[in-house]
């Protein structure tokens, strides 16, 4: 069943909740007040507020006109009904007489009526509260909050006190939706498996060209979309039809941030890999070892923080990357502060704040002013160290890379992670003999005394730590030729719809001459048309979409540019430098 459409943005609404029905909610996507219904045969329909206020005023005429007519009656020969006393507790009505109720009956009936509002009133009340519970953001169980004063509502109304205004319950955002969706997969992936997904599949050993684990969420929910075998690397041209898919179930802004630096559609979403610049390669016993590394998988009973004090998802808004690759797109460590909007590339697109799904399924949004300690502390998964207790004055906020961080990678096994080397980064990284070694004060046998200058422990052997991402400019007139099996819509679709579509396959963002757009190039994209192609390339998909319209496209700076036939400079040389050409599909 499709989903019901926006009147302001035209973005599908996506709700399935009735206690919405005919409440005033706003749009995830354009924030305009919009009240949905649910009309004949169980489809629902979002109208604007004025609109529903006009099919309401309707709705209560045809009532009250109903009404008055069973009021009043409806022969005119014999007349209306007319009730006369006809002695002591007895009526008439028509021909017939009744006789009054008792006041021990009225006494029963009105107590009955007293409870039931009184009923009432204490379910509201609580329901009220709930739903206010449910507006809130969520406070961190530390003791900032606690000290931190409740801010008041602000009334936008100058004739009512704050205590008059209540509060309007409002549906979960579609980022926080996005989130749990994702870690109710990751639930059953626990149950199922008996640990949370690898960050990795197949035995690559960079992990930029190794398969990521949001590969097996897109194969698992998108039961439209076939997958190929996870083997080799995803850059394969073999897997363009799937790697190059924008999947918004991954993306908190589906307006800005879609391409990653490597010129795939990216993730906003990636794996917690604990602290440190090595906390992908941290075996799961390491106090700073996080859900996700590379080489193991991680059991509930890994987790001795707790699931709700841990976290497993992570949003982030710099290096950008694809949701297929196993490298810094799919996992992600925290190395240094700040947390949000740092150098790690945590936050939200387009916004401030930081969005975290937690183990337990549960999703956070959290703000500027959030202790970094505490975050820092719902990155790792073994410290052991409660989220309220108050942090040692002493204490490093990031842990220093130094060799006793023994990185040795783990190896998979059926039953979860299990270590190959223990980590511990309190272990001392030099011994003082005047402190530590006895011996240290004994003479030697020319009377002296041994040196006091300080040993250095021999360095531990230490993987490598992961490459850095590296960012490949995509040729985008090779993927012009990229060819498809078939590109049908099965009802006329926007122009403007397509060009996105075909974008994304092309790994080029759109862009529009600078200035407001002509109002003869909106009409263009806004235009509805029908595309069946079979084995046709993304270039003459383009070509096509704008067929029989002013409008053209050409490749510039590595965007898609759609101008007006008029706009285009005489003597420019053709997007891709010859005619449009078909490409046959091996």
């Amino acid at each position: 069943m499709p989903f019901p459409a926006c009147p302001k943005c035209l973005a599908p609404i996506r709700i399935r909740d009735r206690k919405f029905v005919g409440r005033e909610i706003p749009c995830p996507s354009c924030a305009a007040p919009i009240v949905p219904l649910v009309t004949g045969h169980d489809e629902w329909q979002v109208i604007l507020p004025e609109e529903y206020a006009r099919q309401s005023a309707a709705t209560s005429h045809s009532a009250k006109s109903n009404l008055e007519k069973q009021t009043i009656g409806v022969h005119a020969s014999t007349g209306p009904a007319i009730v006369k006393p006809q002695g002591a507790g007895t009526l008439r009505v028509g021909g017939r007489q009744l006789k009054a109720p008792s006041p021990f009956v009225m006494a029963w009936i009105g107590s009955g009526v007293i409870t039931f509002c009184i009923v009432m009133v204490i379910v509201q009340s609580f329901s009220r509260r709930e739903h206010q519970a449910r507006g809130l953001v969520t406070q961190q169980p530390n003791e900032d909050s606690q000290k931190q004063p409740v801010q008041p509502i602000e009334n936008s109304d100058p004739g009512q006190t704050t205590g008059e205004k209540e509060l309007v319950p409002q549906p979960p955002p579609a980022s926080h939706e996005k989130l749990a969706g994702l870690g109710q997969w990751l639930s059953g992936q626990l149950a199922s498996q008996g640990a949370f997904p690898a960050a990795t599949t197949g035995k690559s050993e960079n992990p930029e060209d190794a398969w990521g684990w949001l590969n097996r969420y897109v194969a698992q929910t998108q039961p439209t979309i076939v997958p190929p075998p996870f083997d080799g690397s995803w850059r394969g041209p073999t897997h363009d039809r799937f790697v190059r898919r924008r999947m918004n179930s991954l993306l908190i802004n589906e307006q800005e941030g879609l391409m990653g630096s490597d010129g795939y559609p990216a993730t906003q979403l990636v794996g917690v890999a604990g602290v440190g610049i090595d906390g992908p390669h941290l075996p799961a016993s390491s106090e700073y070892a996080g859900i996700f590394a590379y080489g193991r998988t991680t059991r509930q009973r890994d987790i001795l923080d707790g699931l709700s004090q841990t976290a497993m998802v992570a949003s982030v808004k710099k290096d950008l990357a694809s949701w297929a690759s196993g490298g810094k797109g799919s996992i992600r460590s925290l190395t240094a502060a700040p947390v949000i909007d740092g150098p790690d590339g945590f936050g939200i697109v387009g916004q401030s704040g930081q969005l975290l799904l937690m183990a337990d399924g549960s999703v956070k949004e959290l703000n500027q002013l959030t202790d970094p300690v505490i975050m820092r502390r719902m990155f790792t998964m073994a410290e052991g160290i409660d989220l309220a207790e108050a942090a040692s004055p002493d204490a490093p906020l990031f842990p220093a890379s130094t060799a006793s961080r023994r990185t040795v990678p783990m190896a998979d096994s059926p039953g979860g992670s299990e270590s190959v080397a223990d980590s511990h980064s309190s272990a001392p990284t030099g011994i003082s003999p005047e402190k530590d070694d006895p011996a240290a004060e004994k003479p030697h046998g020319n009377g002296e005394k041994s040196s006091t200058a300080e040993v250095i422990a021999p360095p531990a052997a230490q993987a490598p730590l992961p490459p850095a991402m590296v960012v490949q400019k995509q040729d985008l007139k090779i993927n012009l030729g990229l060819s498809l099996l078939r590109f049908r819509t099965d009802e006329p679709v926007a122009r403007r719809r397509l060009v996105k579509s075909a974008a994304d396959l092309l790994g080029a963002p759109v862009v529009t001459p600078e200035g407001p757009l002509p109002a003869e190039l909106v009409e263009i994209l806004d235009q509805k048309i029908t595309i069946d192609l079979e084995k046709v390339s993304i270039e003459n998909l383009l070509h096509e979409i704008f067929r029989d319209s002013q409008a053209r496209w050409s490749l510039q700076d590595g965007q898609l540019l759609i101008q007006l036939s008029s706009e285009v400079v005489p003597g420019q040389p053709p997007a891709t430098g010859e005619e449009p050409r078909e490409v046959a599909v091996p």
